[in-house]
C-alpha cells in the first residue's frame, strides 16, 4: 500500500511537471503571436519568448502547486489503490484521463477562467498533457512491481 501511494505522489509530481513545461509554452505562444505585440527593437523580439517562458514557468508551477497538486495527488492516489490490471487498456487510459482532466480542470475554470475562453483552452490542454503524463508513469510503475 505504501507503495501504491509513494508512486502516485511521485507520477503526480512527473504530471505536474508536464503540465507546468506545455502551460509555460502555450502561454509564450500565445503572447508571442499575439498580433497586438509591437516589440522596441529586434534584441526585444529575441529576448521577449524567453524572459516570457521562464515568467510562465513561475506563475503556471506557483498556481499549479496551489491549486491543482493537492487534488492530482488525492486523485492518483484512489486509482493506485484500486488499480487493475485491465486499466492498461487504451480505452480505459483514455476515459481515466479525460476524467481526471475535466476533475482538476472544473474548479479552475470555475473560480478563475469562466470569462475567458482561450486561457481556459490552454490551461485545459496543460492538463491533459499533465495527467496523461501521470497516468502513463504511474499505470508502468504498478504494473512492473510485484501484487501486495
Amino acid at each position: 500500500m505504501f507503495r501504491k501511494v509513494s508512486m502516485a505522489v511521485l507520477a503526480a509530481l512527473v504530471g505536474f511537471t508536464a503540465g507546468t513545461v506545455t502551460s509555460g509554452v502555450l502561454g509564450t505562444l500565445k503572447l508571442v503571436l499575439d498580433p497586438g505585440v509591437q516589440y522596441s527593437s529586434f534584441k526585444a523580439s529575441l529576448i521577449l519568448p524567453a524572459l516570457t517562458f521562464m515568467a510562465a514557468l513561475y506563475w503556471s508551477a506557483l498556481g499549479g502547486a496551489l491549486f491543482v497538486l493537492p487534488q492530482a495527488v488525492l486523485l492518483l492516489m484512489a486509482y493506485a489503490i484500486a488499480f487493475r490490471e485491465g486499466w492498461r487498456e487504451r480505452r480505459y487510459l483514455r476515459d481515466f484521463t479525460l476524467g481526471f482532466a475535466i476533475a482538476l480542470w472544473a474548479p479552475v475554470f470555475y473560480f478563475g477562467f469562466w470569462n475567458r475562453f482561450l486561457d481556459a483552452a490552454l490551461v485545459a490542454m496543460s492538463m491533459l498533457v499533465a495527467v496523461r503524463a501521470s497516468l502513463g508513469f504511474l499505470n508502468r510503475r504498478l504494473h512492473i512491481g510485484p501484487e501486495e
